[in-house]
This record gives C-alpha cells, structure tokens and sequence, in this order.
C-alpha cells in the first residue's frame, strides 16, 4: 500500500504487488486524478479517494479473473468437442474488448458452421465468426491465434462466394499464416495449413 500526500491530506491507493502491470497503472491514473483534480475540495464528503480507487482495483481484478475463467472453461469445452456449450458461453462475451475471447469465439462459429447444410446460412455465420476475429486484431494485432483464424476463415467464406474471389483472397490467407508463425513459431497447425495452401 503507498500513501501519498495531496494538498493537506494523505490519500491512501491500494496497488496489488504481483498483479498484472494493467491494474498498477489504473492505480497511478487514480492519483493522478485525485491529484489533478485536487480532491480535497471536490470531493472531501462524498468519497474516500482511496476508497474510489479500491472499487476501481477491485473491479479491475474481478474482470480479469472473470475472462480468464471464461477462457480456460471455453478451451476445455473445445478440447472435449462440446461446441453448442462453447458457443452458448462464449455468446455473452460476443461485445468483449479481449481479443483472446472474440477469436475462441469465432472458432466457436466455425465449428456450429460444420453442422449445417444450407450453403448460405453457413456463410452468414462464417461471415460473423470473421466479424470477431477482425475486432480482435483491431485491439491487438499480435494476436497469433487471431491470425490464424482469421486465414481459416477467409479461405472457408471465399470458398462460398465465388472461385475467383478465393483465388483474390489467398494472398491475404497466407500473409494471415505466415504472420501467426511469425508470432508463435510453436504452433504447428499454423505451418501445416501454410503447408496446405
């Protein structure tokens, strides 16, 4: 806990040691806006500003926990091939700003696609599971598994547009892959489909 010193008062904000390096910097917003704002006028019988901080934090924290959960439960449910379960979980999430959410997501969609039979029903829902893996590489583009599938999933709505449009569209495919290699070297479903492009 550090206690600094704003104006004539002493305003406590809680950083969790061993947090993640996200959560300490909503912490030194916090000061800077109690600082900034020069709290001890605005705000002395309203609200202890160490209290504010600590619903901040905690809000924070119980967020991340959350999402991690989310997706630890959202990778066993693929793993043991439960994909109506994933995809019923994961649907609540569909506006998350976590790009590790929005392309298991999608993976999600993918799978649900591979049960129906209706051509055009099927690229709309593939048309969707791109939708997510897109907003997941706008929040961050270094996200490999992103990549990937956003490759799969260009292949597989070219592949239900027109022949010529794939064609157009494997460039983007393979530059996809190769970017996933470049981030996880490690992933071998990434080389193999590179290989099968």
């Amino acid at each position: 806990m550090t206690a600094r010193k704003i104006g004539n008062l002493s305003y406590k904000i809680v950083f969790l040691m061993q947090t993640s390096p996200k959560i300490q910097l909503i912490g030194q917003h916090c000061m800077k806006f109690f600082k900034n704002c020069r709290t001890n006028r605005i705000i002395p019988n309203f609200i202890s500003p160490s209290l504010l901080s600590l619903v901040f934090l905690v809000k924070a924290v119980s967020r991340q926990n959350i999402t991690e959960r989310v997706i630890e439960e959202a990778d066993k449910l693929y793993n043991d091939g439960r994909y109506e379960e994933l995809l019923s979980t994961l649907e609540s999430f569909s506006t998350s700003d976590n790009p590790e959410v929005l392309w298991r997501l999608a993976r999600a969609i993918f799978e649900k696609c591979r049960n129906i039979s209706n051509d055009q029903e099927k690229l709309l829902h593939l048309q969707q599971a791109l939708q997510f893996v897109d907003n997941a590489l706008s929040i961050n583009e270094e996200c490999w598994a992103a990549h990937k599938w956003r490759a799969i999933l260009l292949d597989y709505v070219w592949r239900y547009k027109s022949t010529k449009g794939r064609i157009i569209h494997s460039y983007d495919v393979k530059k996809h892959m190769e970017r996933a290699i470049e981030l996880n070297p490690n992933d071998s479903t990434s080389f193999y489909l590179l290989g099968e492009w």
